[in-house]
């Protein structure tokens, strides 16, 4: 569900939720050089940005932050963080997809990332 779908009380929870997870994630310090390639970059559509910068940060995440990722996951798709890990990945990356719009990418701007629109991602 879309965070601009949401009642107020879900989209706090949402982003109470996922604040903390998406900061431990954007502040490690493997994500820092890929956070400055994007900001090099501006130039370039914003799909060849989120191609380039989004599998490296999902492979960096997975590898060192999965319970970060799964909170967000959780958070954005209103389920519990532990479950999941036990849901088939078409699940989660429908919800990921799903998720995403123009509030959402508005609320991380505060993180220092590139203004992408919801029809570009």
């Amino acid at each position: 569900m879309k965070i601009s779908q949401m009642t107020t009380d879900q989209a706090a929870d949402v982003l109470v939720r996922i604040t903390q997870p998406v900061a431990n994630i954007i502040d490690d310090p493997e994500v820092e050089p890929l956070i400055k390639k994007v900001a090099e970059s501006r130039n370039l559509p914003a799909t060849k940005i989120l191609s380039t910068f989004l599998p490296p940060v999902t492979a960096l995440a997975l590898k060192k932050h999965k319970t970060d990722l799964y909170e967000v996951v959780g958070a954005i798709g209103q389920i519990p963080a532990n479950k999941v890990g036990k849901l088939p990945v078409i699940q989660v990356m429908n919800i990921i997809k799903e998720s995403v719009d123009q509030d959402l990418i508005d609320f991380f701007r505060s993180f220092g990332g590139q203004t992408v629109t919801a029809e570009d991602a």
